[in-house]
């Protein structure tokens, strides 16, 4: 009789040992991915602050000039890159009997008319456990913070 039960108490430590191991693996790897997503969290918290910080840059900027710019954000954020892109978005002819939309009655059209506006995105880029991440942001700027180029002159890069 004590044979018996030296078998069971044998086969509950085996049954035991292996529920506690795949408990124990389970929770590993869901430690794993609870600190991968709390390094995605912080990173895109990060980016989100970082994009404001350099559109902040350029939209304080009293004239900017179309083109391309890239960077770092320095040593301690090395792994965090900018691209700031200025551009025109030509506006379209208003048609010649255009309604009056706004209800405004006498109103006389805008002297001189707008004929574009400025674009800004800036983009961040960066990678967190070897995977690639991009955050990117846009705004539309009045033409008078844009600097007039020649009709013939190709943009130049800030």
């Amino acid at each position: 009789m004590q044979i018996q039960a030296r078998g069971y108490i044998l086969v509950e430590t085996v049954v035991a040992m292996a529920v506690l191991s795949v408990s124990m693996v389970t929770i590993h790897n869901a430690l794993g991915q609870a600190s991968l997503a709390h390094a995605q969290a912080r990173d895109m918290t990060q980016a989100r602050f970082l994009l404001d910080q350099k559109m902040g840059e350029y939209t304080l900027k009293p004239a900017l000039d179309e083109g391309e710019n890239s960077g770092e954000f320095g040593p301690e954020l090395s792994r965090f890159h900018w691209k700031v892109t200025v551009s025109k978005i030509v506006m379209p002819d208003a048609p010649p009997a255009a309604p009056n939309l706004l209800g405004l009655v006498g109103q006389q059209p805008l002297t001189p008319p707008v004929t574009f506006l400025g674009k800004i995105v800036v983009k961040v880029a960066w990678t967190t456990g070897g995977r690639p991440f991009e955050e990117r942001l846009e705004t539309l700027l009045a033409p008078s913070h844009l600097q007039e180029t020649p009709p013939n002159a190709a943009p130049a890069s800030t």
